[in-house]
């Protein structure tokens, strides 16, 4: 038998840039919306920013090329249809769950 508790769970619904100040609600731009960088980090022993303070910031995609562009090292897509190079194939890296938002 199983007894299941009902829960209250939360959802993101909009961003606002740390930058600028644009707003993205995730129904209205919803392509905006997915374009912010996100980072939550803890301080460790020593950080700048004091041991064991948060740290977080949510840039949209321009502050992130405005502020961050010089040190953002960008890959451009294969062309549809290019062959994958020897031994890389996508389903080598399917599963792997790396979402790299937070």
């Amino acid at each position: 038998m199983r007894t299941y508790t009902p829960v209250v769970t939360q959802e993101l619904t909009k961003l606002t840039c740390d930058g600028c100040g644009l707003s993205a609600d995730k129904d209205e731009r919803p392509m905006e919306f997915s374009e912010f960088l996100s980072h939550r980090a803890t301080g460790g022993y020593g950080s700048v920013f004091g041991d064991g303070s948060l740290v977080e910031v949510d840039l949209c995609q321009r502050c992130v090329r405005d502020i961050l562009g010089r040190f953002v090292r960008v890959t451009p897509p294969e062309p549809y249809g290019a062959e994958e190079p020897e031994g890389e194939s996508p389903q080598a890296d399917a599963g792997d769950g790396g979402d790299m938002d937070d």
